[in-house]
C-alpha cells in the first residue's frame, strides 16, 4: 500500500510537470495545402482508384505499419465503389487536401473512413466531407475511424454522423493509446447512448479541439425506437429507453480532455440523461475546457459535465508498475547508500576526535604530574642566581 501511494505520488508530480511544459508548446490547427518532401517509398494518392487499391491492401492489419501515404489533391470519392479502409498502422499525409463525398452505409458496428486505426497510425491535417448513416448495429461509428488506437491531428469533418451507440463526429471510441488533437467538426452528429461531437467514448486523450456540430438537438433524435436497444445498452445505461450519456466533446470520459472547446448546441429539451457541453458522463480528467452553446436534457445536464462518477480507479499496466517500482526501489537504494556512507564517515570521525581527545587527556595528565614532581622553590632560586650570573657577565670588561 506503501509503494502504492508513493508511486500515486510520483505519478501527480510527473503528471503537472508534463501538463505546464504541454500547455507551453505552441498550438497550430491546419497547415497550408502544401506537399513537403515526400519519402521515396511513399504511397501517393491523387484518386478514387488510389484509394480503392489502398483499401485492398490494408485487409492484412500488418501492411499499412511502416508505410507512408500521401494525399496530393482533393478526392470525391461519392458515386465510387470506395467503401472504408479496414485497419490502418501506417502514417497519412493529408497536406490541407480534402476527401469528399463520404456516404458509408455498412451494415455492421465499427464504422468509419478508417475502420480501426492501429497503435502505429498517424492521420494528420486531413479533412474529411460526408455522411455516414449505417444500418444494422449502428455502433462505434465516427467518420475518420471507428475505433482509434493512433493519433490523429489537425484534421476536420463536416457532415452528418449517426447510429445507435459510441457515435462521434471524430472517431466512435478513442481507445486508451488514442489521441486526438487539434481537430474540428461541423455539422449534425446524433444517436441513443454514448454520443460526442469528437468521440463517442474517450479513453485516451483528446487536446485543442473544437466542436460546432449540433448534438441531439431534435426530439426524433432522442427518442429511442424498441429495436435500437441491445443487450449492450441495457448493461451500460441507466434506462435504454433514453438517450443517455451524450456531451459536445465526448458522452462518457474515462481518460484525458484539456484546452477543448464546444460551440455546438447539445440535447434537447426535458429528454435525455447526462447531458453535458464537454462530457455527459465524466469519471476521467477535464481541465482547460469551455462551452459557448446551449445544453438541455432531462436530467443530470451541466455546462461542462453532465453526470460527475464519485470514484476514480487508477490502473497501471503490470509491466509498467512493475518497471515503476524498480525504478523507486533502486532511487531508495541509493538514498539507503548514501545514508549509509554518511553514517559511517560520521562514526569514523568520531572515532579520530575520540582519539584525539584521549591523546589531549594523556598530555594534560603528564603536564599535571611533571608539575606536581617539580620543586618550585628551587627552580626559583635557579632562576635568581641564574639572574645574577647574566648580570656579572654583562659588567665583565673582557667581554
Amino acid at each position: 500500500m506503501k509503494n502504492k501511494k508513493r508511486i500515486v505520488r510520483v505519478l501527480g508530480s510527473l503528471l503537472m510537470t508534463i501538463c505546464m511544459v504541454i500547455s507551453l508548446m505552441p498550438v497550430t490547427f491546419f497547415a497550408d495545402k502544401t506537399i513537403g518532401e515526400i519519402p521515396k517509398d511513399a504511397i501517393v494518392i491523387s484518386s478514387v482508384e488510389d484509394f480503392i487499391e489502398l483499401a485492398e491492401n490494408c485487409k492484412v492489419n500488418t501492411w499499412s505499419v511502416g508505410k507512408t501515404v500521401v494525399l496530393k489533391n482533393d478526392i470525391d470519392v461519392s458515386d465510387s465503389e470506395f467503401q472504408n479502409i479496414p485497419t490502418f498502422g501506417g502514417y497519412f499525409m493529408g497536406n490541407g487536401f480534402t476527401i469528399k463525398g463520404i456516404d458509408l452505409k455498412d451494415n455492421g458496428s465499427i464504422v468509419g473512413f478508417f475502420r480501426y486505426l492501429q497503435e502505429t497510425a498517424v492521420v494528420e491535417n486531413t479533412h474529411f466531407e460526408g455522411t455516414l448513416l449505417p444500418e444494422g448495429s449502428q455502433s462505434t461509428v465516427g467518420a475518420i475511424a471507428g475505433k482509434n488506437a493512433g493519433e490523429i491531428r489537425g484534421c476536420s469533418f463536416k457532415g452528418k454522423v449517426a447510429g445507435n451507440e459510441q457515435i462521434g463526429g471524430i472517431v466512435g471510441i478513442n481507445e486508451t493509446t488514442g489521441l486526438i488533437e487539434n481537430c474540428q467538426v461541423s455539422g449534425i452528429v446524433y444517436g441513443s447512448h454514448f454520443i460526442g461531437g469528437i468521440a463517442g467514448e474517450n479513453h485516451g486523450v483528446i487536446r485543442n479541439v473544437t466542436n460546432a456540430a449540433e448534438v441531439n438537438t431534435l426530439s426524433i433524435q432522442n427518442a429511442v425506437a424498441l429495436e435500437d436497444i441491445t443487450l449492450d445498452s441495457l448493461m451500460n445505461t441507466e434506462n435504454a429507453s433514453i438517450t443517455t450519456d451524450i456531451g459536445g466533446i465526448t458522452g462518457t470520459n474515462s481518460g484525458v480532455i484539456r484546452s477543448c472547446q464546444n460551440k455546438g448546441d447539445i440535447g434537447y429539451q426535458r429528454m435525455g440523461y447526462n447531458i453535458g457541453g464537454i462530457a455527459g458522463r465524466q469519471s476521467g480528467y477535464i481541465v482547460d475546457c469551455e462551452n459557448y452553446a446551449n445544453v438541455q436534457g432531462r436530467k443530470e445536464v451541466g455546462g461542462i459535465a453532465g453526470h460527475v462518477e464519485p470514484n476514480i480507479a487508477v490502473n497501471f499496466s503490470e509491466d509498467g508498475l512493475e518497471k515503476l517500482q524498480e525504478q523507486l526501489q533502486a532511487v531508495e537504494g541509493s538514498m539507503n547508500n548514501l545514508k549509509n556512507n554518511i553514517q559511517k564517515e560520521s562514526t569514523e570521525m568520531q572515532q579520530q576526535m575520540a582519539e584525539v581527545e584521549q591523546e589531549l587527556n594523556a598530555v594534560q595528565d603528564a603536564t599535571d604530574a611533571l608539575m606536581e614532581a617539580v620543586d618550585v622553590e628551587a627552580t626559583e632560586k635557579n632562576i635568581e642566581e641564574a639572574g645574577a650570573l647574566l648580570k656579572d657577565i654583562a659588567t665583565c670588561p673582557y667581554l
